[in-house]
Formats: C-alpha cells, structure tokens, sequence
C-alpha cells in the first residue's frame, strides 16, 4: 500500500503552510519533484529543523543522471484537505479490518450510517421534512440544475441543440408514449413539481 507514496518531514510541511499562506500544516500532499511525482505523508518520526523528503522508487519516474538546484524545487500539486462526509470503498475496509479495527466496530459504523440515510425518509408527520429528505436523497437539486443549464446554453446559442437526421414519426410509437406516464413534463423533461403548503 505504499506505491507512489513518499515520506515528508514537519519542518518541510511546515515550511509549505507559511509560503501558501495555509491556516495550518498539513499532513500530506500531492506534488512533483525533479523526475519523481506522487503523495507524500508527513513523516511520523523526523523531528528535525532541516525540511527533508523521501523519495521512494514507485514515484520515481524519471532518472536524471545529475541533481542540479533546478532539480530540487517541489512543485505543489495540492494539499490533503479535512472533509465532512467520507465514504469508504471496499477495498479501504478490507485494508482497516485486515489492520486491525475489529469487525463489531465496522458493523456498528454501517448501522449508524444506515440510520442517519433512512430516519429522516420516516418523517411520514411532517410533509415538509420528508420532502426535503427526499430531495436531498436523490440529489434532485443537482439533476435540476444540470438540466436547467443544459436548456439555458441552448437558449443562449451557446450550445447546439441535436435534431434527428431522419424525421421519420412512427405513429404506433407516438401513441404508445402518450399513454406512458413519465413522471415528467412530456415538453420540458422537467419532474412535476409538489407543491406543499402549510
């Protein structure tokens, strides 16, 4: 687990958060130096004044047969940033489990993320709560948007509307979309909207 990751120390990372102006240091980042690119971790012994970094063979890609100054500037990619909302993949739970988080604390974790998923679509007594659950759930603000942009770039010329090449209508076809129902406007895709009131 340790391709393509080296070790940087305190006083590098440090060095790092006063030149970009960062609130604090932080504990890894994503950058290129001389032929080697990748992320490097803060290292978790190095306690020295003097900034060092450890390049591992995996991030070396390219080998100069000298090291000139020019060779020795880091070029920042990006910092790691805190987030809020973290979802893990499969393969990074068989990495904490085999690494030993027993099995009852993941299930736990799980149950509790199933919880805070589904309670808020269980508030059948407020009307309003559930829908905006149900909006934030299946992330409609973002697929409005989306479809609103798209529809607005065509009105500004922006983008080309696509025709079809052949205008050849199927009146079985047409008659049988009719009695379809969609959920959604027949003439702007849109989802019928609920209105609430109070």
């Amino acid at each position: 687990m340790t391709d393509g990751c080296g070790y940087i120390n305190t006083a590098a990372l440090t060095q790092i958060a006063r030149y970009m102006c960062y609130e604090s240091a932080p504990t890894a980042i994503q950058a290129r130096i001389d032929g080697a690119k990748g992320l490097w971790l803060r290292h978790p012994t190095d306690t020295s004044n003097e900034p060092k970094i450890w390049i591992r063979d995996s991030q070396n890609k390219i080998k100069n047969p000298k090291f000139d100054r020019a060779h020795r500037i880091l070029e920042l990619c990006g910092p790691s940033r805190a987030t809020t909302n973290v979802a893990l993949t499969q393969q990074s739970i068989l990495n904490i489990v085999e690494n030993g988080v027993p099995h009852d604390v993941v299930v736990k974790l799980f149950h509790e993320g199933l919880t805070d998923e589904i309670t808020p679509l269980l508030k059948w007594d407020s009307p309003v709560l559930l829908c905006d659950a149900v909006w934030k759930a299946g992330g409609l603000a973002g697929a409005r948007i989306s479809r609103l942009a798209g529809g607005a770039s065509v009105a500004m010329g922006l983008a080309r509307k696509s025709w079809k090449e052949d205008d050849e209508s199927d009146d079985d076809v047409d008659s049988a979309e009719e009695l379809t129902y969609t959920g959604r406007n027949q003439h702007s895709g849109g989802e019928h909207q609920l209105v609430i009131s109070c």
